[in-house]
């Protein structure tokens, strides 16, 4: 096991940084043990890193801190092992709907974008649902509760199955729910603990690091399969009232289905939509996303294979850098210009549809473009009004600072929807979500001070903070 001294560390956008006493590399799940011992030890903390995209301080320690980026192995679960009503679900899934779901071990420190090359090419499988980066570790995504979009699909935490964590003493416990997938009766491994509680699981199943340091986690996945994703322009007096009457969410009537004859009504898997948050013509600009899986790529044209051929080529390492330093140029010297930069960058996201692998299409682009930049973002009950009211406090409160201040918000705002959660800690606790993206680029004018104005109005109006975005009140 690597360790290193007067090492620093900082998150992704630099934002937080700190220089531990130790900074370790485990590689198995004897390093984690010795680690964790060592440190009570010497009455000291131990925190876990990842990718380092939480945008707050919450890996943050002077003590011990472990790096879990050699820990990435990925195995499916030993079927043998299982109870057989689990036996029985993999199987009655694979066969009535033509769709075997898989359980599969992942150790912590793995990216998703190498998870999703390895679950691609090696077993033929992909994630349920994921957010628009796969930059992040497994292990961080789970703890703080990251999500995709889709009224029926989880956060990462409603995918796990399992997972194995050191704690106190440098004990390892294997932890499930009451019903967990593991056959307790040919349970064998005298090293690790098995618990099979559902109190316990739904603590650590989002456990901001607080339960002890995760080791490998077993997530419910699917086999990898293609997706469509349609972009629409639209406004917000329109998708305003769809969102209020639910409509937003019924089947989708695409119109090339209609050009070509076929039944044009379309089930959707997923939404999500951004707004510029300020006015243009006494409205503001949208545009709705929608994913629908396929059953089969089916035949497409050249420009079917690719997202909008500028914006990807602007989301790659050296352009997206290019294009963050200029726009924050041209934001800083000609704020005023702000509301119709964000207009323009909307209408520029608009695709006639993009077909790919699962994974792809949910990986939204510009990920080194997003890397700098921030937010905070609440979770709403759907059921009520409170996001769509959210939406109009926060664009009326961006052009009051805007009026008075010359300070702008930066970058569109963004909704998107999540099934409820059991997890104790999940902003989506025992409800069904709706959650309000508000990003800023770095190093633009005041920021924070927005986002504490922005953090107060969802405040008010009912919104739980997600863990791992910015949170200051």
């Amino acid at each position: 096991m690597e360790r290193k001294k007067r090492f620093t560390w900082s998150n992704s956008i630099g934002r937080e940084s700190s220089t531990p006493l130790l900074y370790a590399i485990p590689e198995t799940l004897e390093d984690i043990c010795t680690i964790i011992k060592e440190a009570e030890a010497g009455k000291l903390k131990v925190r876990a890193v990842g990718a380092g995209h939480s945008f707050n301080d919450i890996a943050i320690t002077q003590d011990y801190m472990l790096s879990m980026e050699k820990l990435t192995n990925v195995q499916r679960v030993d079927k043998n092992l299982l109870r057989q009503k689990w036996k029985d679900y993999l199987g009655n899934i694979g066969d009535v709907n033509k769709n075997k779901q898989e359980f599969i071990e992942i150790e912590s420190g793995i990216r998703l974008r190498a998870l999703n090359a390895t679950l691609d090419k090696d077993f033929g499988l992909a994630l349920c649902n994921m957010g628009g980066i796969d930059h992040q570790s497994i292990s961080g995504v789970v703890s703080t509760g990251t999500h995709g979009t889709g009224i029926n699909l989880p956060a990462f935490p409603g995918m796990v199955r399992a997972l194995t964590l050191v704690a106190a003493g440098g004990k390892a416990y294997h932890i499930e729910p009451e019903d967990g997938i593991t056959d307790p009766s040919l349970y064998s491994n005298s090293k690790i603990i098995l618990i099979q509680d559902d109190e316990i699981f739904h603590s650590v199943i989002l456990g901001l690091g607080a339960m002890g340091i995760i080791y490998s986690i077993v997530l419910e996945v699917r086999p990898v399969h293609w997706m469509e994703e349609v972009k629409t322009l639209c406004k917000w007096s329109e998708l305003k009232q769809e969102l209020l009457n639910g409509s937003i969410f019924n089947d989708y009537k695409d119109p090339e289905y209609v050009k070509k004859g076929l039944n044009p009504l379309r089930k959707v898997r997923g939404i999500m939509f951004q707004i510029n948050p300020y006015t243009t013509k006494d409205d503001h600009t949208c545009i709705l996303v929608r994913h629908m899986d396929l059953d089969e790529r089916g035949k497409l044209g050249l420009f079917d294979r690719i997202r909008n051929p500028l914006s990807g080529i602007l989301s790659t390492r050296m352009f997206s850098a290019i294009t963050y330093k200029v726009t924050l140029s041209l934001l800083n010297r000609r704020s005023k210009g702000t509301p119709k930069s964000i207009d323009g960058a909307l209408k520029g996201l608009k695709d006639k549809r993009y077909i790919n692998r699962c994974y792809k299409v949910l990986y939204q682009g510009f990920v080194y473009i997003k890397e700098r930049a921030y937010d905070c973002e609440f979770a709403f009950d759907r059921t009520t009004d409170n996001h769509v009211n959210a939406i109009d406090a926060i664009c009326a409160k961006a052009e009051e600072m805007k009026d008075k201040y010359d300070l702008y918000q930066t970058s569109p705002l963004g909704m998107r929807f999540v099934k409820q959660s059991k997890a104790y800690l999940s902003p989506e606790y025992q409800k069904e979500a709706a959650y309000i993206d508000t990003p800023f680029l770095t190093e633009t004018k005041a920021t924070d001070t927005m986002l504490e104005d922005y953090q107060q109005i969802m405040l008010k109006h009912g919104g739980v903070p997600h863990w791992g975005k910015i949170n200051s009140i």
